[in-house]
């Protein structure tokens, strides 16, 4: 009787509780969650309308909320206000209610703007207190055709024609696509130039330019008052014409003249001649523009002087223009000398004058050292003797009777080589070539700068000597070494290690066979792999090799690797390197369910203790917090979670007890199942089940 008094008691506090917190004893915590769950508006409104906004508040949390809930809409792209409203008697659970707005649009930009919608209560959930939504305020439709400009020169000469530029530009923004026809007035003299017809639409804020030919022959002389107009209707009429000023002027012709063109009648090559020549302004106007006057040797195709004339010739005005030619670098033989400007008049007859003079050679002596060529002119200590051959050549126009010496020396080395003399050489371009032999036994190793000079005082000594440059190289050796090996110092049995290995040619010669370079595991006697450099490697170079080293089959502990070279060079100490290599045992998370503890039979309505324990299998320390949870697989409820705090050392095990109250399980078999959260490498034994009978009491 006792007992089943208490079953009676437990159950009542138990449903009391339910009605009280106004939930079942299965379900979530309380939780107050105001959420602003949409805004609704036009997408977009015209500027001064009223957009309407529909605001939508909803209770999504479990609780009755009971005190007023303040609603704002804001527009957040002019950070202002549009208003806000007071839910004055809160909401209950899972009831919503729609709030409108009226938002004046009159003082807001044109353009896209965002609106928000944000409560002030202050609940368990802030991730839907607001909501925002797009909306844009687009212009009143405007139609305005402008003629925004027109281009003209601000005078003209009499007769000439005239480009006249207007500029019809859509400043509305409402597309035009009817055709537009625009006028061009002469307003001085009250004539029409032209109209034309542009039939194509004008796009907002598109502009199309209309070119209108303005024939000044029948104009009057004097300023013009143009004026641009359309004939569009449109909602603005203050821009549909503009007007330009251009004055029309007389056409009077300056004409520039070469009027004389001086020079002496002959000069030695190296002179310098006296040239002067009289420009005269012979037309009827003023040459108001700056311009040049230019000196040419038609002859050998050479500008000789250039004078620019500032502030323009005044009608009948001369300039007499005095120049000095340097002939030095001219050519021998008659020169026609042309004097011109660039003045463009309209007679192009007068514009230039020519005069003829002589140039006479200059009495020169100048022998030159034209070729110098070595064979080999790469060579070994002492290989074999360096044959230069040399050409020496008379430039002058002077014949050479006394002897000439002409002397190889090393300049490297510092050293005379030979001597030899020539007894006559004639002018005219005649030449001369000989050679000299150079033993290289005792030269230095590196390049050797040979000269050859001549010790004739002549008139030219900028090509009195030539060289050639020979390399004497020592003695070949070849020597290819293993400069480094790089691994990681250890690897977990199982990984492909990289093992990269840097060989260079430290010898003085190509290495242009292929080479294998070998990598050996010296601890277990195997050979790792071989790759072949195929193409060899030139003196100096280096190359990096890397190898894969798979060791899911090696034993744990440290493994010598050598990397090694098979060419048999003139240096055997270097032709391999090593380095040592740690295979340490893979690492291994292992969290296991290993017991459920618990009476097999218990009778309903008993507080039933349940012990679970948890073993770490692995081979490494966990350090991070551990849930486990245990749930009734028949009711799908769950009994409890705890932690295990800290984690849980390596073969250590740890256990948690759960207290089940099955006042409301139903009779019968319950399959209770224990699991971890712990993510490890072994998945089998991450949960475990254990059946226990309630009886019914």
């Amino acid at each position: 009787m006792k007992k089943t008094v208490l079953l009676i008691w437990v159950a009542l506090i138990t449903v009391s509780c339910d009605l009280l917190f106004n939930r079942d004893s299965d379900s979530t915590p309380p939780t107050e969650d105001i959420a602003v769950s949409a805004v609704n508006a036009s997408p977009s409104v015209i500027k001064g309308e009223i957009a309407t906004v529909e605001v939508t508040v909803k209770n999504s949390g479990n609780l009755n909320i009971n005190e007023g809930i303040e609603i704002t809409l804001s527009d957040i792209t002019e950070e202002v206000q549009i208003g806000t409203q007071v839910i004055e008697d809160g909401l209950a659970r899972n009831d919503s209610v729609i709030l409108n707005y009226n938002w004046n649009t009159g003082s807001s930009e044109v353009g896209d703007h965002t609106i928000v919608a944000s409560h002030n209560y202050n609940d368990d959930n802030n991730d839907n207190d607001s909501l925002m939504s797009a909306l844009k305020i687009n212009a009143p439709d405007i139609t305005d055709l402008a003629i925004s400009t027109i281009i003209v020169p601000d005078m003209v000469d009499k007769g000439k024609v005239v480009d006249v530029e207007v500029i019809l530009k859509n400043v509305g923004n409402q597309d035009v696509a009817e055709e537009v026809t625009v006028t061009l007035n002469d307003d001085t003299d009250g004539t029409i130039i032209a109209k034309q017809t542009f039939s194509e639409g004008i796009a907002t804020n598109d502009s199309t330019t209309l070119i209108f030919n303005w024939s000044t022959s029948e104009a009057s002389i004097g300023n013009h008052t143009l004026t641009a107009s359309h004939e569009f209707s449109d909602e603005n009429s203050a821009n549909d014409a503009r007007t330009k000023s251009i004055t029309v002027n007389e056409a009077p012709v300056p004409d520039i003249a070469i009027i004389s063109l001086e020079v002496p009648e002959e000069a030695t090559q190296g002179d310098e001649v006296n040239i002067s020549f009289t420009i005269e302004n012979i037309g009827t106007k003023d040459a108001q523009e700056d311009f040049e006057v230019i000196l040419t040797d038609q002859t050998d195709g050479n500008e000789l002087a250039r004078q620019a004339i500032t502030d323009g010739l005044a009608v009948g005005d001369k300039i007499v223009i005095s120049l000095i030619w340097d002939t030095d670098g001219a050519s021998i033989g008659e020169h026609t000398l042309e004097s011109r400007h660039s003045f463009n008049d309209e007679n192009k007859s007068n514009d230039t004058k020519t005069a003829g003079m002589i140039i006479n050679e200059v009495p020169v002596t100048d022998i030159a050292i034209t070729e110098v060529n070595a064979e080999p002119t790469s060579t070994y200590q002492g290989e074999k003797e360096v044959t230069v051959s040399v050409t020496v050549k008379n430039m002058g126009n002077q014949e050479v009777e006394n002897p000439l010496e002409v002397t190889l020396t090393d300049k490297t080395d510092g050293k005379t080589i030979e001597t030899k003399t020539i007894n006559n050489l004639p002018s005219g371009g005649e030449s001369e070539t000989f050679t000299f032999n150079w033993g290289t036994e005792n030269a230095s190793v590196g390049d050797h700068e040979l000269v050859v000079e001549h010790n004739l005082n002549d008139d030219d000594n900028t090509n009195n000597s030539g060289s050639v440059t020979v390399f004497v190289d020592e003695p070949p050796f070849i020597d290819l070494e293993l400069i480094s090996i790089s691994a990681p110092s250890s690897a977990t049995m199982g990984d492909t290690v990289t093992v990269t290995a840097r060989v260079q040619n430290r010898g003085n010669r190509n290495v242009d066979q292929p080479i294998d370079i070998k990598l050996t595991d010296d601890t277990d006697g195997t050979t790792i792999s071989i790759i072949t450099i195929g193409e060899g490697l030139v003196e100096g170079e280096s190359k990096n090799v890397s190898f894969e080293w798979d060791t899911k089959d090696e034993s744990l502990g440290e493994h010598k690797l050598t990397a090694s070279h098979d060419l048999d060079d003139d240096n055997s100490s270097n032709d391999s390197r090593s380095l040592t290599v740690t295979i340490i045992e893979p690492i291994f998370f292992d969290i296991a369910v290993t017991d459920i503890e618990a009476d097999d039979r218990v009778e309903r309505g008993d507080f039933v203790d349940i012990k679970v324990t948890l073993k770490n299998q692995g081979n490494r320390d966990v350090n991070s917090d551990i849930t486990v949870t245990l749930r009734n697989e028949r009711t799908g409820s769950t009994i409890g979670t705890q932690f295990i705090r800290g984690g849980l050392e390596e073969g250590k095990s740890t256990s948690r007890t759960f207290s089940w109250f099955t006042i409301g399980a139903p009779p019968g078999n319950h399959t209770l199942i224990a699991t971890h959260d712990f993510d490890d490498d072994e998945d089998s034994n991450n949960s475990l089940s254990k059946d226990i009978f309630i009886e019914n009491d």
